[in-house]
């Protein structure tokens, strides 16, 4: 999360933002809620530009 903070541009705070919106939108639908659970969390990691954990 640190990493996510200190590197983040802001594309990835749009993604980021763009993520948490779609969470709120699935929150009563477990499929899609669960995607867009991933898909927030993907986008925290990537804006941490780290390779070990992309890669994980």
């Amino acid at each position: 999360m640190r990493l996510a903070c200190r590197r983040a541009t802001q594309p990835d705070l749009d993604r980021i933002a763009d993520a948490l919106k779609l969470i709120g939108e699935t929150i009563h639908d477990v499929e899609a809620g669960g995607a867009a659970d991933f898909r927030f969390h993907e986008a925290i990691v990537r804006a941490a530009r780290s390779p070990t954990l992309v890669s994980i």
